[in-house]
């Protein structure tokens, strides 16, 4: 009795072991991927229109914005003026999905007159990014010195694949002047 009952149990892990595998496989290779999106798009049409939130505002750098002001970058100078009319505008916070990594082509005038709206401001976010390969920079450099920065930290940068497992790969955070 005691040996079918160690079969029975031996049966039943190794169809569990074999259906973990299994899933685990048609997750790594993304055959269900397809299905999922598909099912997101159905979740957001039964859903319906959502109204945005008109707290929220996007001021885009778009076609006709390159046709006004000219060509992308943009001095600073028109940057600082853009943070300063939307802090007059009332502006709880200014966020750049830009990363000002190079001092300005036209001279450092114009990174101080950025400088100088971001303090008068008080509420702007810039971004970083990472960069997987070193890059050497001196962090005296940094306003405020390394302290204040993450010039040259060592960092790890977690990617987490939709479905998958997070990965650490070493990498070095590409951040403002």
């Amino acid at each position: 009795m005691r040996r079918r009952a160690d079969i029975r149990w031996l049966r039943t892990a190794g169809i569990g072991v074999a259906a973990s595998l299994l899933a685990l496989g048609v997750q790594a290779a993304g055959w269900l991927e397809f299905y999922e999106f598909k099912s997101m798009d159905l979740l957001m049409r039964w859903r319906g229109n959502a109204a945005a939130d008109a707290r929220v505002v996007i001021c885009d750098i778009d076609a006709a914005s390159v046709d006004r002001l000219g060509q992308w970058p943009w001095p600073r100078a028109v940057l600082a003026n853009l943070v300063d009319r939307l802090s007059i505008a009332g502006a709880k916070v200014i966020a750049f999905d830009v990363v000002f990594a190079e001092p300005d082509r036209l001279g450092p005038v114009h990174d101080a007159a950025l400088a100088e709206a971001f303090a008068r401001a008080g509420n702007v976010v810039l971004g970083y990014y990472f960069r997987r390969e070193a890059v050497p920079q001196d962090p005296s450099t940094a306003p405020g010195g390394s302290e204040n920065n993450i010039l040259d930290s060592a960092v790890e940068q977690v990617i987490e694949p939709a479905g998958g497992f997070p990965l650490a790969e070493p990498a070095t955070a590409e951040t403002n002047i």
